[in-house]
C-alpha cells in the first residue's frame, strides 16, 4: 500500500514518465536483494564489525549531494534574509516534554 501513495502522490503532466516514482521502485526492489547479499559477504570474508563502516561513505556521498544539489526555495531564503526568531519556550517544552518520557 506504501508504495501506490507514492505513485499518487507525485504530480505527473502529459507525457511525463514518472522517473522520481521508477527510482524509488528500483531501490524498493533491489535493496532487500543487494542488502543481505552484501552484508553476508562482508561478514564472512572480514568481521561483522565492518558491516558499520559501510555507512561512511554512503553517508559522505548523501552529504555532499545534499550540500550540492538542495536549495531552499525562495519563501525561505525570503525568511532567512528578514530574520527569523528562535521560539526558546517552544524549544524548552519539548525538550522538558521528550526528556520526561
Amino acid at each position: 500500500m506504501g508504495g501506490k501513495v507514492i505513485v499518487e502522490g507525485v504530480p505527473v503532466s502529459a507525457g511525463e514518465t514518472r522517473p522520481r516514482v521508477c527510482a524509488y521502485g528500483i531501490t524498493a526492489i533491489m535493496a532487500p536483494t543487494i542488502g543481505p547479499t552484501l552484508g553476508g559477504w562482508i561478514t564472512d570474508n572480514y568481521s561483522w564489525r565492518w558491516i558499520f563502516f559501510i555507512n561512511f561513505p554512503v553517508g559522505a556521498l548523501a552529504t555532499w549531494l545534499v550540500i550540492h544539489l538542495v536549495e531552499d526555495p525562495p519563501y525561505l531564503r525570503r525568511m532567512a534574509r528578514g530574520g527569523v526568531g528562535v521560539d526558546y519556550i517552544g524549544i524548552s517544552l519539548l525538550v522538558l516534554g521528550v526528556g520526561a518520557l
